[in-house]
């Protein structure tokens, strides 16, 4: 017995002379041999074969211009330049205007009257860091930082990066900003650094509850504190560290966080806010007689909570310059601009600072 591709192909004299011309119908149709046998076998109405034969062809011609648009489609985004071909990579250039595509964000301001801010490309998670000038002179690269803006804040002196980015967990790093190198501090969110640069405060879960938790720079004495039934979110210390204010939800009913402030070891805590806004960003002014956080706008109070000011702006981070000024990133209504801007405490008028377009092309 031969194999089954032999038998496949050997045609025997019977198959050959059994083949036949085509037997052409009276309407042109192509004819089967049942049909020539059994001339009584009911036809097809011509009408409906006409009907079905539009059909088939419309069927085929659709089906062939979709498949041409999607292989055009295909090569238009093979041979298109993509925002990650183009932005790939940690020292890859910026040959393209990033005005209309970046998120920035201001992380923190520095004792010799600098700042750091923070570029976050489209369809990355990273972001590049930058430091400037307060009116946007002296634009420098500094690092990236595989951490979302919202997750990073510097030293005063501008000498540490502190941020956290998820490992199986959400983990803070610090970065000396000298060497590049970083090493672990604990687990948690949303950092905060003393001025003095000895304490580090953050949000953390730990069996499934939240609480903040203060830390030595070094990493060592860590110790949680007691806020009762809220769940933190930010953070900031007062300039002379013994006072914090941070924002918090409730475990009982709450929908949206308030301002709350407390002594630096967890006693006296008041709720200063009671709105319907989301609470974010609290922070100090240096000589501790004013705060201001992030709502539906940029608010500003005394220190008790009283004579709340709203400026109007849209903010997303903010930093006090002095005791009249404040840092924040956002959008300022009117001026149809997003950015970096100084908003002055007194008057609520606020002036830019620095835009994504100022940022240098990198090689």
């Amino acid at each position: 017995m031969g194999s089954l591709r032999d038998e496949e192909f050997n045609l025997t004299a019977h198959d050959t002379e059994s083949a036949t011309e085509p037997i052409i119908g009276p309407d042109g149709e192509l004819l089967n041999a049942a049909e020539v046998d059994n001339p009584k076998k009911k036809k097809r109405n011509p009408v409906i074969r006409n009907v079905l034969r539009s059909f088939r062809l419309t069927f085929w011609l659709v089906f062939a211009l979709f498949s041409a648009v999607g292989i055009a489609a295909v090569i238009v985004i093979q041979r298109g330049p993509g925002l990650s071909s183009l932005l790939k990579g940690q020292n890859s250039a910026s040959n393209v205007d990033p005005g209309n595509f970046c998120n920035m964000a201001a992380l923190g301001v520095t004792t010799n009257h600098q700042m750091f801010v923070a570029l976050q490309r489209s369809g990355k998670s990273g972001s590049e860091i930058y430091r400037a000038n307060l009116d946007g002179s002296n634009v420098k690269y500094v690092t990236t930082i595989d951490s979302m803006p919202d997750f990073i804040t510097f030293s005063g002196d501008g000498a540490y990066v502190f941020y956290s980015r998820w490992e199986n967990a959400d983990k803070i790093f610090v970065m000396d900003l000298d060497t590049l190198t970083e090493r672990y501090l604990s687990n948690g969110l949303y950092p905060a650094i003393s001025a003095d640069n000895k304490l580090v405060l953050y949000s953390a879960n730990r069996n499934k509850l939240w609480h903040l938790y203060r830390i030595d720079f070094d990493g060592s004495n860590e110790s949680a504190i007691d806020i009762g039934d809220l769940i933190p979110d930010n953070v900031s210390w007062s300039q002379d560290t013994k006072r914090v204010v941070f924002t918090a939800t409730s475990r009982i009913g709450a929908t949206t966080t308030q301002v709350y402030v407390m002594d630096a070891d967890g006693s006296n805590i008041q709720q200063l806010t009671g709105g319907q806004d989301l609470a974010r960003w609290p922070g100090w002014s240096p000589d501790g007689k004013h705060l201001a956080f992030v709502a539906s706008k940029l608010t500003i109070m005394n220190a008790d909570g009283t004579n709340q000011l709203l400026a109007d702006v849209n903010a997303s981070r903010l930093f006090w310059l002095d005791n009249d000024h404040i840092l924040f990133s956002g959008y300022v209504q009117g001026q149809n601009k997003q950015g970096v801007f100084i908003l002055d405490s007194a008057t609520l008028q606020a002036q830019a600072a620095f835009s994504c377009n100022q940022i240098p092309a990198r090689q």
